[in-house]
């Protein structure tokens, strides 16, 4: 199968040698010129690549070369051919990602490392390649803690009676006359980097269905009095609409809600690591 350089390269050539003929130039000319200027630099952006996949390749050898070399020659084991085969054939599409890279380069060290190679399990690699950095980020943090506070915040409003229309938008009701109007879930400020409440939210959702770590709000940390969270972009917002009712009245899932006030709330809960979760942080960082 031909490539697109070579491709590209061979319609210009094509181009070139059926308008060379044309002495006027005019339009013909202009479209060779224009598919020889749009082309020409092919070559460069892949070439370019390829030494950037050089480069990044190098650096995951090197990487494995270097955890291996950590391990006292007493503890270096043969690695397990299910492991390191399927770590190795997942990596090459992930080595642009320095975290992920890292991540298979320790997997695949901590298979030779009989300290830890009982700990190792299959499904590290598929867990590896369904993680964003983000995600192998906020997993570093466990390594420091193994459990951290989290917060759910909305507006949790008083109605005169029971409105049916309630169904229709993101409402709990607690009893007749209050209710809660969900707005930021798993809300994360130990995690509190450039990439939005709701992208961490999903972060650390995805992190529970790999199971390595779980959400509750059936608990929460007693030593923490969760007052940061008030100081958060997310909760001013909300005091802010809890503040004008009238506005809030405008919003198109209030409209037809009959309510009589309106307040923030804010769910105390936490997310910890689990035991399986342990062991994935302790063979792949």
């Amino acid at each position: 199968m031909l490539d697109l350089v070579t491709i590209a390269t061979s319609v210009g050539t094509t181009l070139a040698t059926q308008f060379v003929s044309n002495k006027d130039g005019g339009p013909q000319k202009t479209l060779t010129l224009a598919w020889n200027y749009v082309f020409s630099g092919c070559h460069t952006f892949f070439e370019k690549k390829e030494i950037l996949r050089k480069e990044r390749l190098n650096k995951f050898a090197q990487s494995v070369v270097e955890n291996t070399e950590k391990i006292p020659k007493e503890n270096l084991s043969e690695p397990k051919l299910n492991i390191i085969g399927p770590a190795l054939e997942a990596s090459k599409y992930y080595i642009e990602e320095d975290q992920l890279r890292e991540m298979f380069a320790k997997l695949i060290s901590s298979s030779m490392d009989n300290r830890v190679n009982s700990l190792v399990h299959p499904s590290f690699v598929e867990i590896i390649k369904q993680l964003e950095p983000t995600e192998a980020k906020i997993l570093l943090l466990f390594k420091k803690s193994t459990n951290y506070p989290i917060a759910n915040m909305g507006i949790r409003l008083r109605k005169n009676k029971p409105e049916s229309s309630l169904k229709k938008f993101n409402f709990n009701l607690y009893s007749d006359d209050i209710f809660d109007f969900h707005m930021f879930s798993n809300v994360f400020l130990d995690f509190y980097e450039n990439v939005g409440t709701l992208n961490v939210s999903s972060s650390l959702v995805n992190l529970q269905r790999l199971g390595i770590i779980n959400i509750s709000f059936e608990s929460y940390i007693v030593e923490d009095d969760y007052s940061s969270f008030r100081q958060t972009e997310e909760y001013k917002e909300i005091k802010k609409m809890t503040d004008n009712p009238n506005s809030l009245k405008q919003r198109p899932e209030f409209q037809n809600v009959n309510f009589v006030s309106a307040e923030p709330y804010l769910t105390k809960g936490e997310v910890f690591i689990t035991d399986f979760g342990k062991k994935f942080i302790k063979v792949c960082f």
